[in-house]
């Protein structure tokens, strides 16, 4: 008991406790923190002898470095709360450390502050094996991120979604994958895996089985013989036995789906009702090892279903039985569906159950969805007149958003598209007599949109200068994989075609309200953005703010305005063409000419745009920025 100790021995107790400690302990006294007493941890630190500094002040014998130190001790000194500073960097013996310092009061009898006790703990190691973790952590992700597919297909009656999350273990990811590969007669095959191990040369064998199970799909159609040939593969790579493997193959002219396994967790079907089943296969040896070889089985996909494929990382976790896991994820897909929710919802959704997790092992989700309705061509007739082309190009841009392309796609389609009706416009007929131009579009089985530019007019050269010639042209070619373009008596053909991908957010819901893509008509015209500028005083200079198309339709007016401002070049200018929708090469021009003119004067144009914009694109294929100065700090 208490009463039975003796002070001496806890006196010694004490001292002994403080001298073993591996904290740096240090005890200063009066407002010049004077050291009176240091531990062994303090005085030889960084195997060096401090013992020389006992007896003196703090302020003369700490380095100009470690100054901040004092101005914690006065603080604690003055208001006697205590302070700490984490990973804080100190030089000590001509080395840069950090440490974990923190400095309470030292009390009287009276309790008042007679000094300050410090305490401090040596984080450097710890802090740089951190840092080095992280720094292999992200070029682990970095690696996956790249081995995974760069994106995924958009076929005519398929949905596709995907989510991969990592590990939660710095380097624990680097396993899991997944790839969808348009096959002939519009099928689809979509993959999942997952490699033994982790971190980076799991990734490796994680993309030389996804590389080889692709090959495989595209040069045998077939599910089971693709597995068969993955199976002999990673005979031939020791590292890869043992990994597991699934495959869909969806036809959605027949609603037929056959799927795969070799030792991986069966899909789940997911019923238009809601209900949810996982598809039922033999039970199959992973990849390399002995055992049943892959199984295989047939379902179907009605309209309004969908299919999900996972990594077992989503069913089996630590501490929680894989029964109970499925079922979990059986429920939220339930749920999710009866709710409505698109495909990338659902992947959403599911990844959302996951959340706060620190999962043991990556995480892949894909789903297939056959919709319940297809979405039809687009066939758009209009008059050649400057003022429709904002009619054309808002219902191309809503038909792209319905098919599920993704925003780069989108706008390199739009640009596209627009130089061509432009060119109708502006060189099939005369300005007395215009005549019609039809704009087209369809989403073909391999995952390419093709657009078709018609105009029954007769060709006629552009008056402008040789120089500026050829930049339209030049666009349609950058923005998509093949142009031709027909010119006969019966007017001008133009026909593009882009391999595109799916969009990350599913906004083909949304967008079905907003345009009714199958019967425009002339009132939508109303929700095509004219073009605006309005003139704001700056700092230097005025900036035009433009907002809706920059096109054949505004340019005339917003060249007068913009000249005006910059009085042909002679006061510097800024042009905003952050809220600008779409910008076509003659608008490039009227920027071209702008940024010469403020060259001549001494000046230099600057145009404000948002990165990744129709705007940017068009500057950056154009090369604008040779001429002028591209500032994107301005786009919120």
């Amino acid at each position: 008991m208490s009463g039975d100790i003796d002070p001496i021995v806890a006196a010694r107790a004490a001292a002994a406790a403080l001298e073993q400690l591996p904290a740096v302990v240090w005890v200063f006294t009066g407002p010049d923190h004077v050291a009176v007493v240091a531990n062994r941890a303090a005085r030889d630190y960084r195997n060096g002898s401090r013992s020389h500094l006992l007896g003196k002040s703090l302020r003369t014998s700490l380095t100009p470095e470690n100054r901040p130190l004092i101005e914690l001790l006065d603080e604690v000194y003055r208001t006697g709360v205590t302070r700490t500073f984490y990973e804080t960097r100190i030089r000590v013996d001509d080395e840069d450390r950090f440490v974990t310092f923190t400095a309470s009061a030292l009390r009287d009898d009276q309790a008042t502050v007679i000094g300050v006790i410090s305490y401090m703990i040596d984080v450097t190691d710890s802090l740089l094996a951190k840092h080095t973790a992280q720094r292999e952590h992200a070029v682990l992700q970095a690696l996956q991120e790249r081995l995974l597919p760069a994106g995924l297909p958009v076929l005519p009656q398929v949905r596709v979604a995907a989510r991969y999350r990592a590990a939660g273990n710095e380097l624990a990811a680097g396993g899991d994958w997944y790839d969808a590969v348009p096959l002939d007669h519009g099928r689809l095959a979509v993959s999942v895996g997952d490699v033994v191990g982790h971190g980076p040369g799991a990734a490796a064998v994680m993309g030389q089985l996804r590389s080889v199970l692709k090959a495989a799909l595209l040069d045998r159609g077939d599910a089971i013989a693709a597995l068969a040939q993955l199976e002999h593969f990673v005979r031939t790579l020791p590292p890869a036995r043992g990994s597991t493997a699934c495959v869909v193959i969806f036809d959605p002219a027949t609603g037929l789906l056959r799927h795969a396994t070799a030792g991986h967790p069966p899909p789940l079907l997911i019923e238009p009702n809601g209900s949810a089943e996982f598809l039922s296969s033999a039970p199959s040896a992973p990849l390399g090892l002995p055992g049943p070889p892959a199984s295989a089985g047939v379902a179907s996909l009605p309209p309004g279903a969908a299919v999900l494929l996972y990594s077992d990382g989503v069913v089996e976790r630590p501490g929680a039985p894989t029964e109970q896991s499925r079922q979990r994820l059986r429920t939220v897909c339930e749920e999710a569906v009866a709710r409505g929710c698109s495909p990338t919802e659902l992947v959403d959704a599911v990844m959302a159950g996951l959340a706060g997790e620190t999962l043991p092992d990556d995480v892949v989700l894909l789903v297939v969805s056959r919709p319940a309705t297809d979405i039809a061509p687009l066939l758009l007739e209009s008059p050649a007149t400057p003022s429709r082309l904002t009619w054309l190009r808002f219902h191309l841009r809503h038909w792209l958003a319905q098919v599920g392309v993704c925003e780069d796609d989108a706008i390199a389609l739009q640009i596209a598209s627009g130089e061509a009706t432009t060119n109708a416009v502006e060189h099939a007929y005369a300005a007395v007599s215009p005549g019609i131009v039809t704009l087209s579009a369809e989403l073909t089985v391999d995952s390419t949109v093709r657009i078709c530019i018609r105009d029954n007019g007769r060709w006629r050269e552009p008056a402008r200068e040789a120089g500026q010639r050829g930049r339209g042209l030049l666009l349609m070619q950058q923005c998509t994989d093949n142009v031709h373009v027909h010119r006969g008596a019966e007017g001008t053909v133009v026909e593009m075609t882009r391999r595109v991908w799916a969009t990350e957010a599913d906004t083909a819901e949304a967008d079905a309200a907003e345009a009714d893509t199958a019967a425009p008509t002339t009132s939508d015209a109303a929700h095509a953005p004219s073009l605006s500028v309005r003139m704001v005083a700056a700092e230097r200079g005025e900036v035009a703010v433009l907002s809706g198309d920059l096109d054949a339709a505004g340019i005339p007016a917003a060249a007068v305005t913009l000249r005006t401002a910059a009085r042909g070049g002679a006061l510097p200018l800024t042009v905003d063409l952050t809220r600008l929708q779409h910008v076509t090469s003659t608008g490039v021009k009227l920027l071209f000419d702008l940024a010469a003119e403020e060259i001549s004067a001494g000046n230099k144009l600057t145009v404000q745009v948002a990165r990744g914009s129709a705007a940017h694109h068009v500057l950056d294929l154009t090369g604008l920025a040779a001429l002028a100065v591209l500032d994107f700090s301005a786009a919120s």
